[in-house]
């Protein structure tokens, strides 16, 4: 293939770049953890007010929720969630408590 594209589908998995090159490679929870923290970290050093970060972080949930075991109510609250405090408790609960796919 002369070229990929992964978009979308690098914020669901970001283990994706390195499963093509190795099968057997999964990303762990700790990982993907990382990854979120980063993203989160940085939208809330570029954009005005932790509000912005937070409804940016809501967004991608769409994408990042379905690798995780029975996430639906843990996605609920993350799309309910006003503020930053709350988000990251329902993060944490869906990381502490769930299994990536």
């Amino acid at each position: 293939t002369a070229s990929v594209m992964l978009g979308r589908g690098m914020i669901a998995n970001p283990g994706l770049a390195g499963s093509l090159s190795d099968q057997d490679a999964r990303m762990t929870k700790e990982e993907f953890r990382s990854f979120h923290d980063e993203i989160l970290e940085g939208y809330r050093e570029i954009m005005s007010g932790d509000r912005n970060a937070l409804f940016k972080m809501k967004e991608l949930w769409s994408y990042m929720a379905p690798g995780f075991t029975n996430y639906a109510k843990y996605l609920k609250k993350i799309k309910k969630s006003q503020h930053l405090g709350d988000y990251e408790a329902a993060v944490m609960s869906l990381f502490g408590e769930q299994e990536i796919l």
